[in-house]
Formats: C-alpha cells, structure tokens, sequence
C-alpha cells in the first residue's frame, strides 16, 4: 500500500494478518517490520516483483519523476 500523504524515501507498507512491513523502493531494503520472517520474505518478494510498477505509482501519487 502507497499511503497518499506519505514521506520520502518512496516506499510501500505491506500489511498480513498479524504484519507490518514497510519496504524501500530505492534501493530495495526492508525499513521496518513486525512479523516473522516468511511474512518479511513475502513482502520482499512482492515488492521485487512489482517494483516498477510502484514506482511508477509512488510518482503518480506523489507528483514526483
């Protein structure tokens, strides 16, 4: 998820049953977490897969190249 008034750097929070994690896009690192490992790995992978895409978002919503 891509909160709208969120800061810089551009990044995602990725939420699960009992998880938090919230991923960097530039360089991909993992910024915070709450939840056990598999659920940091899901995150990760997710956000890997689909960075561009998120990017490109984040731009969109933050009016930012």
């Amino acid at each position: 998820m891509i909160h709208t008034d969120d800061h810089e750097p551009p990044h995602v929070h990725c939420y699960g049953e009992n998880a938090v994690v919230v991923v960097e896009l530039e360089p991909i690192r993992i910024r915070r977490r709450r939840g056990s490992d598999r659920d940091v790995r899901v995150a990760w992978n997710v956000v890997e897969q689909h960075r561009e895409f998120l990017r490109q978002k984040w731009s969109e919503i933050h009016g930012e190249d």
